[in-house]
């Protein structure tokens, strides 16, 4: 709540549950509530919008990097903007993080961690300057949000594939191998001993290698065509629209 300089509350908070989560805030005038505005968070938790009771745009928020507001519309006073924290009201529009402040400007809290060390060598850098997906609501040590889950899940996605990606390439290196032998053999064989026999065998074996390829790239088009399409892929098939 904030109360007036008259101990008289003229704005109340309903928060979440969990930290820096508000909901809405009631504007009261002579102790009765007369204004409504509901809360809207990015994936940070920094506040983009406010609606009123009716939905529609009171306040929006674009934010640098490091929070501070490069562009807003309305003219309604709201302290509680990036990552929900408030500011402090000075020009300079430092924001209180409970144990420490934080310089929009420059990015670094303005004094010491209290914990010393716990985030690395300098004591007084904000979130490991990664303050897409990481944010420190006590002014102590960094935390993941729901976007830097997604984040981090996503570069160990990419990682697995690439790994996946990386074994089929080598199966794939192990089988043309196992599969050209033959022709090259026949071709070491009528090289040895050119007759009409040993470069028939290598003709064969020639076409064989070049069956087995073709039947293995159109094999893997369709594959390719089944996961980007699906069920749609089933269905052409089903009508006659695509080949065996």
């Amino acid at each position: 709540m904030e109360l007036n300089s008259s101990n008289e509350v003229v704005r109340a908070y309903v928060n979440g549950p969990g930290m820096d989560q508000p909901i809405e805030r009631l504007d009261f005038i002579n102790g009765t509530p007369r204004n409504r505005q509901v809360f809207h968070a990015d994936g940070l938790g920094s506040i983009a919008a406010l609606t009123d009771a009716n939905g529609e745009p009171v306040q929006t928020y674009t934010y640098a990097a490091f929070g501070g507001i490069r562009a807003r519309t309305g003219t309604d006073l709201n302290r509680v903007t990036f990552t929900a924290r408030e500011a402090l009201g000075d020009s300079l529009g430092f924001f209180y993080y409970r144990n420490r402040v934080l310089d929009p400007n420059t990015g670094r809290f303005t004094s010491e961690d209290p914990l010393r060390f716990v985030d690395g060598a300098n004591m007084y850098i904000y979130v490991g300057n990664n303050p897409l997906i990481f944010v420190d609501p006590t002014g102590e040590v960094e935390l993941t949000t729901a976007l830097g889950v997604v984040a981090i899940c996503a570069l160990v996605v990419s990682c697995v594939s690439d790994c996946n990606s990386r074994k089929e390439d080598g199966e794939d290196m192990e089988r043309a191998l196992e599969v050209g032998k033959p022709r090259r053999d026949s071709l070491d064989d009528f090289l040895n001993n050119p007759t009409d026999d040993a470069l028939s065998e290598y003709q064969n074996a020639d076409d064989k290698e070049r069956d087995y390829l073709q039947n293995d790239l159109r094999d893997k088009a369709k594959n390719a065509v089944h996961d980007a399409c699906g069920p749609t892929t089933l269905i052409l098939q089903g009508t006659g629209g695509m080949g065996p």
